[in-house]
C-alpha cells in the first residue's frame, strides 16, 4: 500500500514491514504495483514507471527513460527479475533492466497480452472470428480459435493451463495450448477466480462461491448468499473458505469438499482487498478510520 510519500510493504510470511521513499514526482492517481517473480523488485505504473529494489529500498531505473511514449502495459518475464515486456500502441517491446537494451518483439497492436515460457499470447480478430495466437520471435507458432467476445482478459497463474476470462459474459475458458483440442472447459458465472493448487480452483460471482476440479471438470457449489460477495479466499489448511460482503467477513467450513457450517467472524462494513498470511493465522484488509484508509489485521483461530 502507499502513503503520501512512501510505499509500505507488508511481508505476509513474517509480518515485517518495509518502507520505500517515493520522490516528489509521486502521483496520487490510480496505479498498479507489479511484482517480479521473486518478489524482490517491483514496477509502479505511473509517471516514468519506476523500478524499485525491495532489499536495497531504492529506485534502480525507470522504464520510460528508455522506452518513451504512452506505455499501455508492463508484464514481467515469468522467470526473470531483470526482464520485462512493455506494450505500446506500436507493439510489444522486450526490455532488459540491467543492460538497458530494448527490442521490438511483436510488431502488432493488441489490447492485452500474456508472456509464458518465452512466448507471447495475444487475442486477435480476423474477419468476424477471434483467435488466441501464440508468437515466438515475431512469428505465430500456434493459433487457437476462441469464442467471439468484446473483452477478454488473461488470468496469469502459475499453471500449465492458460486461463482466459470473457468479462462481458462472465465465462472462464481453461486452455491447454499445446493439446490437439486446446479448449478443455468453459465455466459460466465467473467474476473472479483463484487457484488452490494445479488441479483445484475457487471461483465466485456476486452471490455464489464454487469449487472446480480441472481433472474431471467437476463444478461444486459451495454456498449461495443473499448479499454481494466481494472476495473469497482459501485458508491454507483448505478446510475453510473466507469471504467478505459489504457488511461482514465470513467463514465456510468444509470437510471432504462438503459444506459443514458458516459463521460470521467480523461484523464490519467496507472491508476491502483481503489478503491471507501464508500460515493462515492472520487476515489483512483495508477499511476506513475517519477519513483515512487503514490496514487492519484479524487473528484467525
Amino acid at each position: 500500500m502507499v502513503s503520501v510519500n512512501e510505499l509500505i510493504i507488508l511481508n505476509l510470511i513474517d509480518s515485517s514491514i518495509n518502507k520505500i521513499s517515493l520522490n516528489n514526482n509521486f502521483s496520487t492517481q490510480d496505479f498498479d504495483i507489479l511484482w517480479a517473480p521473486s518478489n524482490k523488485r517491483l514496477v509502479l505504473t505511473f509517471g516514468n514507471f519506476p523500478v524499485f529494489n525491495i532489499e536495497s529500498k531504492r529506485q534502480e531505473t525507470a522504464i520510460k527513460e528508455y522506452i518513451v511514449g504512452d506505455i499501455k502495459e508492463v508484464v514481467w518475464d515469468d522467470f526473470s527479475d531483470s526482464e520485462v515486456y512493455v506494450r505500446k500502441n506500436s507493439g510489444i517491446y522486450f526490455f532488459d533492466l540491467i543492460s538497458k537494451n530494448k527490442e521490438l518483439v511483436l510488431n502488432k497492436k493488441t489490447e492485452q497480452f500474456l508472456v509464458k515460457d518465452n512466448n507471447i499470447y495475444i487475442i486477435e480478430k480476423v474477419d468476424n472470428d477471434n483467435y488466441l495466437n501464440i508468437y515466438h520471435d515475431n512469428k505465430i507458432i500456434k493459433s487457437i480459435s476462441v469464442p467471439v467476445t468484446s473483452v477478454y482478459e488473461f488470468i496469469n497463474l502459475n499453471s500449465s493451463f492458460i486461463y482466459l476470462h470473457d468479462q462481458r459474459h462472465d465465462i472462464l475458458y481453461t486452455i491447454d495450448p499445446w493439446s490437439i483440442f486446446p479448449i478443455k472447459d468453459s465455466i459460466n458465472g465467473v467474476k473472479n477466480f483463484s487457484l488452490i493448487n494445479e488441479d483445484k480452483s475457487l471461483y465466485w460471482n456476486d452471490y455464489e462461491i464454487w469449487q472446480y476440479n480441472k481433472n474431471n471438470q467437476d463444478k461444486m457449489l459451495v454456498t449461495r448468499v443473499s448479499e454481494k460477495i466481494n472476495k473469497a479466499l482459501w485458508h491454507p489448511s483448505q478446510y475453510y473458505i473466507i469471504y467478505n460482503t459489504n457488511s461482514s467477513v465470513n467463514t465456510i467450513e468444509l470437510e471432504d469438499n462438503k459444506y459443514l457450517d458458516s459463521n460470521k467472524i467480523l461484523d464490519w462494513t467496507d472491508t476491502n482487498d483481503m489478503i491471507m498470511a501464508q500460515d493462515g493465522k492472520e487476515l489483512y484488509f483495508l477499511s476506513w478510520m475517519d477519513d483515512m484508509r487503514i490496514l487492519y489485521s484479524l487473528e484467525i483461530k
